[in-house]
C-alpha cells in the first residue's frame, strides 16, 4: 500500500508492474491473510497502525481478485485500467507532433520489441510483459532519465 501509493505518484508503469507483483504475491500466499502477515506485512517497520491500513489493503485486493474471477490468472480492472490509460497515452504520444523525442525512442527500440515479443510468445502469450517495459524506457529518455 506504502509502496504502491508512492509508486502511482511517481512513475504508473513501476506502480502496475508493482501491482502485479502484489497479485502474484497473494496467490502464492494462497489468498490467506494470516500467510500474508507472516510473509508480508510483519516485515513492515511501521506502527501497528499503518500494519492495520496494509492488511486492509490487502484483505480489499484479495476481495477484489475473488470477485473479479482472476484468482488463478488475469488481473483486477483496477490494473486493467490503468493498462488501458496508458496505451491511450502511448498512441497519443505517438501522434503528437510535440512528442518527436518518444516517438523517435520508440522507433528506435520497435525492431528489439518485435524480436522480444517473437521470442517470449513461446513463453508467455501476454504482451504486457515485453511492451510496458519499453514504454517505460521510452518515458524515461523523454524525461531525459536513463
Amino acid at each position: 500500500m506504502i509502496i504502491a501509493r508512492q509508486k502511482r505518484k511517481e512513475n504508473i508503469a513501476e506502480y502496475l508492474l508493482y501491482m502485479w507483483q502484489v497479485e502474484d504475491l497473494i496467490r502464492a500466499n494462497k489468498f490467506d491473510m494470516d500467510s500474508i502477515n507472516r510473509t508480508v506485512i510483519a516485515h513492515y517497520d511501521q506502527p501497528e497502525e499503518v500494519k492495520k491500513e496494509i492488511a486492509q489493503w490487502y484483505e480489499e485486493l484479495i476481495e477484489m481478485m475473488r470477485s473479479e474471477g482472476v484468482m488463478e490468472k488475469g488481473h483486477i480492472q483496477l490494473n486493467k485500467n490503468v493498462i488501458i490509460t496508458l496505451t491511450d497515452l502511448h498512441l497519443r504520444l505517438l501522434k503528437s507532433p510535440k512528442e518527436m523525442v518518444y516517438s523517435a525512442a520508440y522507433y528506435k527500440t520497435l525492431p528489439y520489441i518485435v524480436q522480444l515479443r517473437a521470442k517470449s510468445e513461446r513463453i508467455c502469450r501476454s504482451w504486457k510483459l515485453v511492451s510496458l517495459p519499453y514504454m517505460a524506457i521510452c518515458f524515461c529518455v523523454c524525461k531525459g532519465k536513463r
